[in-house]
């Protein structure tokens, strides 16, 4: 809360600062007697900052950039995607190509030991 008299801030339920009572304490005024507050030399400070307002062609540009963004993304996802997709495949045919080195390697040997028994 701000004082009354001169808008400096307080704290707790009071109305004026200790300043302000000091000197209404040195000019007592009797009670009835209608009292003007004087307007305030300095504004009071806003409890919250204002926005600015933009113009509508700062609003499109600024629009633009998150655009161009979150395109920029998109397109850098899909290539990471592709990328994984093709180490998928890679490695999936490499451990085909080994499975089946490996099946015909057994074919070879199955087939010398059976012209060796005949």
């Amino acid at each position: 809360m701000n004082c009354l008299k001169c808008g400096q801030e307080i704290s707790g339920e009071q109305v004026f600062c200790d300043s302000c009572l000091a000197d209404m304490e040195r000019h007592p005024v009797k009670p009835g007697t209608p009292v003007i507050i004087p307007k305030r030399s300095k504004p009071l400070p806003s409890k919250r900052p204002h926005r600015k307002i933009q113009k509508p062609e700062d609003q499109i540009a600024a629009l633009k950039k998150i655009a161009n963004f979150l395109l920029a993304l998109v397109i850098l996802l899909m290539i990471a995607c592709g990328l994984l997709t093709a180490a998928m495949f890679h490695f999936k045919n490499q451990a085909e190509d080994q499975t089946h080195q490996k099946q015909a390697a057994v074919e070879i040997v199955s087939r010398e030991t059976f012209f060796d028994s005949i």
